[in-house]
């Protein structure tokens, strides 16, 4: 009778401790995705900073959205790649992947690594028009990148 009940414990001990040990692993493993996905929709174009030089547009962003993005360095270029399609994020994302990704940038009087800057008045325009442009650009980037990586 003894044994019998301490198999049972032994059983419903393994089996609890399996259970606890997969629901560990799952949070630790979707933590950092619900992290990205959380910063991401607090990423915002006003949260770009531009300064014009005589070389160029020297493009900064400094956000805690960004900065938990930049953290997470190339692995959330996925995310940033997604947020390339909203005229809201575009510019974010595409500073966050040049941060992110690039060493070096092309700096033109109206460009940022592809980009295109209008400055008026104190006012940015960073032309919606020109997201398939940068999603083109990034997705042949880093194709190429992660192809050099394996």
């Amino acid at each position: 009778m003894t044994v019998r009940l301490l198999n049972r414990r032994f059983q419903f001990s393994l089996a609890a401790l399996f259970v606890v040990t997969t629901a560990v692993a799952a949070v630790l493993g979707l933590t950092p995705i619900v992290r990205t996905q959380l910063a991401l929709r607090d990423l915002k174009n006003e949260d770009v900073e531009v300064m014009c030089t005589d070389w160029g547009y020297i493009v900064s962003i400094d956000s805690r959205a960004a900065n938990r993005l930049h953290s997470s360095g190339p692995n959330s270029n996925w995310a940033l790649e997604s947020a390339l399609s909203d005229p809201k994020r575009f510019a974010a994302a595409h500073a966050l992947l040049t941060k992110i990704n690039q060493r070096k940038v092309t700096l033109r009087r109206d460009h940022y690594n592809e980009m295109r800057i209008s400055f008026n008045d104190g006012h940015y325009d960073f032309h919606a028009e020109q997201i398939s442009k940068l999603q083109e650009f990034w997705r042949v980037k880093l194709a190429a990148e992660q192809a050099s990586d394996e």
